[in-house]
Parts: C-alpha cells; structure tokens; sequence
C-alpha cells in the first residue's frame, strides 16, 4: 500500500510546485500557509519513515523467529541424540552394576577379616565378579557415551577400571596349582602356595576399595541420567 501513497503524495507535490506558477491565487495561499504545509510535509514524511522502520523490524523479527525455531530444532535432534547414548549405556548397564556391588559387599563382609581360609573359596567369585564390572565399564555402550561425561565421573571410571583389575589380577594370581601329580619338585609347588597366601592377603582392601569406587561411580551415572531425564 505504501507504494501507492508515496506515489499519490509526489504527484501531489509535482501539482502544487506547478500550480504555484499558473494560479497567483493558489500561489498567494500556499505562501501565507507555507509554513503550515511544511510542517504537515514533515509529519508525513516522519510517519512514512516510520513505517518503513516497523516494516523493516517485523521482518527482522520473523527472520530472528524463524532463526530460533531452526536452532531449538537442532538442539533437540543433538540432545535426542546424546540422550540415546546415555540411555543405552544406563539401561540394563546401571542394574547389572547395581547387582555386582551389593554382591561385592557381601564378599567383603567375608574378606573383612583377612582370614586367607574364608577368602580361598570365594577366590574365583570375586575374579568373576571384578571381571564382570570391567567388562561392563569398558564396552561399547560406555565408550560411547564417554564424551558426554563430566571430568568427575571420566576420573570415576578410570579408578573403577583399575580397582577391578588389580582385585582380578590378585584372585588371578591365587589360583591354585592342580593336584601335584610327581612330575613337579615339592619345593616348586611350596613356593607357589606361598606366593596364593601371599596373594589372597592382598585381596580384602582390593575388595573394599572396588566397592567404593563402584558405589561412588553409580552414584555419579545416577546424576548423568537425571541430567539428561533418563532416570
């Protein structure tokens, strides 16, 4: 519409300039009303700048909303696809995790007295159930999801690995040899039952120090998950 008007107002101002030099009476009037005409020439003037200038801003406005709606739209499909990783690595993972650690607390319970009697037959279940939680922190639904972890849970589970290595590496090495059958000195299967006993006293702070590195890890992971709405 506004190029209509613009285009009505110059032929306007083209007919008055012209009517100045042909009408001596419109001439005399436009002189004693000029200042009024300049004045309204002004108004005008400042009313179509005007309009031009909220034309110009609903544009920029509609260009910015749209701009917005695109980036949300993007970050939500990011998120969709950050809160995916998390949530393969959460579900079953956490549970599995949630079972080994209260089986580990039993197991320390028994270890707790560094009696290497009562920890000998439960010597191949702690190297099963340290084997599991390492199996489970380094696999491919972890790794995946290793890049949206905060420098706590990162540093978490770097302990957590390494507690479960050397407790599966100590029940490892406490293995005992099979029935000595003659075909081995005595004095070789003596200072390898040395070196079990040895090695079974390492175990009850190898156990207690898993549990805690793994209840403070599923504690940490409980926080990731609520951060993302998976838990």
């Amino acid at each position: 519409m506004w190029p209509y008007l613009k285009a009505i107002g110059a032929g306007a101002a083209i007919v008055a300039l012209l009517a100045m030099f042909i009408f001596p009476v419109w001439q005399a009037w436009i002189s004693q009303f000029q200042g009024l005409i300049t004045g309204l020439a002004a108004v005008g003037a400042a009313a179509f700048t005007i309009a031009k200038m909220e034309k110009t801003i609903r544009v920029m406005e509609r260009t910015d909303s749209a701009s917005e709606r695109r980036h949300r739209q993007l970050m939500r499909l990011s998120l969709r696809a950050d809160k995916l990783r998390i949530e393969r690595m959460y579900f079953p993972h956490s549970r599995e995790l949630q079972t080994l650690h209260r089986k580990l607390t039993e197991l320390a319970d028994i270890t707790a007295a560094n009696d290497t009697q009562k920890i000998d037959p439960i010597r191949l279940e702690l190297e099963l159930t340290a084997d599991s939680v390492r199996s489970i922190v380094s696999g491919e639904e972890w790794k995946a999801a290793g890049n949206l972890f905060g420098g706590i849970l990162t540093h978490q589970v770097k302990d957590l690995l390494s507690a479960a290595h050397r407790l599966g590496y100590a029940a490892q090495q406490a293995r005992p040899l099979p029935f000595n059958d003659g075909q081995q000195p005595q004095a070789f299967y003596a200072t390898h039952e040395a070196r079990r006993q040895e090695e079974l006293g390492k175990v009850p702070p190898l156990v207690a120090e898993l549990v805690t590195k793994l209840e403070s890890t599923l504690k940490e992971v409980r926080l990731l998950a609520i951060a993302y709405e998976i838990y």
